[in-house]
């Protein structure tokens, strides 16, 4: 019987081989025309779909000073209906969270504090966004993936772009990408049968440690219309309010 630890070394070089000719496509610093077309398709999809909602499981990298990581996983459910409708409930390692949007309110809910905090809402999901982390600090979760616009978010500033091959998600074949920005690189898989989004990672190599953020589409819905309670905050009537402090601007007031 053959060793397998004899087969590893081989095993090490072909996939060596293989890495070496991604690495001289990406270094021509083009992007491949296969690139261009799955990212349209895929983020055109999602962005033209006005009711999606999807779960999704994160992890990202916690660098330690000494450079030790640590990996935090994150449920997620975003239900979504374009252009000014949200629903986000949140649930893993460091957070069990709900944010709701229904047109009128913000509503973010800290449900391991049984505390909450309400917000007027300025009109659509990407003025939200761009409200909460412009006053407060607060990054809505995939903001990247539920943008007006995913394709203009994700390619902004693409160095390279290179179509690796068909690789797999668990035992779903998908068009595997590799797309250099100045100060990050991600990955993406994308369905080879429904050119959905499959699988993302990204790489903050210009960060200590080099940390990286995970993420799997584990189910898609696209009903014809979702029911606006879905976007109305529900929470006990033993949750606190509190009021969210805006950030400092650089006159410190």
């Amino acid at each position: 019987m053959r060793s397998t630890l004899l087969l590893l070394p081989l095993l090490l070089l072909a996939a060596a081989c293989a890495s070496d000719d991604v690495i001289q496509k990406q270094q021509t610093g083009s992007i491949d025309p296969r690139v261009e077309q799955l990212m349209h398709t895929v983020c055109d999809r999602a962005r033209d779909q006005r009711d999606l909602s999807f779960t999704v499981v994160d992890s990202v990298d916690e660098v330690l000073p000494t450079l030790q990581k640590l990996q935090f996983t994150h449920r997620r459910k975003i239900t979504i209906s374009r252009p000014s409708l949200l629903h986000v409930e949140t649930e893993g390692d460091k957070a069990h969270r709900s944010l709701w949007k229904d047109g009128e309110t913000i509503t973010l809910a800290d449900h391991d504090h049984q505390v909450y905090s309400t917000l007027d809402d300025p009109g659509s999901i990407d003025d939200m966004m761009d409200m909460l982390w412009n006053d407060y600090g607060i990054s809505t979760p995939l903001a990247d993936i539920i943008s007006s616009d995913p394709y203009a978010v994700f390619m902004e500033g693409a160095l390279t772009g290179t179509y690796v091959g068909i690789g797999f998600v668990k035992d779903e074949p998908c068009h595997h990408l590799a797309i250099q920005r100045d100060k990050l690189d991600f990955q993406i898989w994308i369905g080879e049968r429904d050119e959905r989004l499959k699988k993302l990672v990204i790489t903050y190599w210009q960060q200590r440690g080099e940390p990286q953020f995970t993420l799997w589409v584990e189910k898609v819905e696209a009903p014809s219309r979702f029911s606006a309670t879905e976007f109305k905050a529900r929470l006990p009537d033993s949750y606190e309010p509190i009021d969210l402090q805006p950030l400092l601007n650089e006159t410190g007031r």
